[in-house]
């Protein structure tokens, strides 16, 4: 049986030496997967396909009506925006990651870190006492 859907899957992307190790509803699964991969990346191809039809018709025609660059791709800018928020609370996190390990230290006794400048009684760090 697998043997049969084995043209397919190579054809949708799957490696060979995964195919033998999955099973029919994981083979199942990863065709359909990278089908609708290869539909969405069709769709946003065909996207923008269009939109730089439509600067060009602009380009050509009237060039003061050219929409800018934020109006003619208007996902470029909410991926900004997205990252700049992902930023911010990887920010927020590190944030928090510290203001809890000083309450963890401060629970322990403070944590005292022994200075390098610090020289204990009798130790001149020579080698000589």
């Amino acid at each position: 049986m697998l043997e049969d859907i084995y043209p397919l899957a190579i054809e949708q992307g799957i490696r060979t030496d995964e195919f033998w190790s999955m099973t029919y509803g994981e083979i199942i699964s990863q065709v359909e997967a990278n089908a609708k991969r290869n539909e969405n990346r069709l769709r946003e191809q065909a996207h923008m396909d269009y939109t730089r039809a439509r600067l060009m018709t602009f380009a050509v025609n009237d060039p003061k009506k050219m929409p800018s660059f934020n109006e003619a791709y208007p996902f470029i800018q909410n991926m900004e925006k997205e990252k700049v928020s992902e930023e911010t609370l990887m920010e927020n996190d590190q944030r928090l990651l510290i203001m809890r390990a000083m309450q963890i230290k401060s629970r322990r006794g403070g944590g005292t870190n022994v200075d390098s400048n610090t020289r204990e009684p009798g130790n001149n760090h020579t080698g000589q006492r």
